[in-house]
């Protein structure tokens, strides 16, 4: 019993280091989208051309793109290796139907006779 609590133990503990390095990752990819972000709202603030960003600005960018990037790659082949994909890609998709707000009274007994009486007294000349 103690060895199979360790093994799963070890288990939730490296998954829990992959979730946390994916984290990360994630972490790391919002920061570059706001690094950009904030780059292009600068130089239209100053008013440049938005084709004017640094080369150094794109080389660093680039640079932390290919390490995310990397370090996607690893973390998929580690999670490949767990036999966690093939769990992951066989589940199915629930698809919802679509909700509408529209009502089907056409089996609602008596209410087209009510509908009809309205109309008529909304337009007639006596309710004006």
């Amino acid at each position: 019993m103690e060895v199979g609590l360790a093994v799963g133990g070890a288990f939730l503990s490296s998954m829990s280091q992959r979730f946390d390095k994916l984290q990360s990752v994630v972490h790391n990819a919002e920061n570059l989208i706001e690094q950009v972000n904030y780059e292009a709202l600068r130089l239209k603030l100053e008013g440049q051309h938005q084709n004017t960003l640094s080369d150094d600005f794109f080389c660093n960018i680039n640079d932390k793109l290919e390490e995310s990037i990397e370090t996607l790659e690893v973390l998929e082949k580690q999670i490949g290796h767990l036999g966690l994909k093939d769990h992951f890609g066989s589940t199915k998709q629930e698809t919802r139907t679509p909700s509408t707000s529209f009502v089907d009274d056409s089996n609602i007994f008596g209410s087209q006779n009510e509908i009809k009486d309205f109309i008529v007294q909304l337009f007639s000349e006596d309710a004006n």
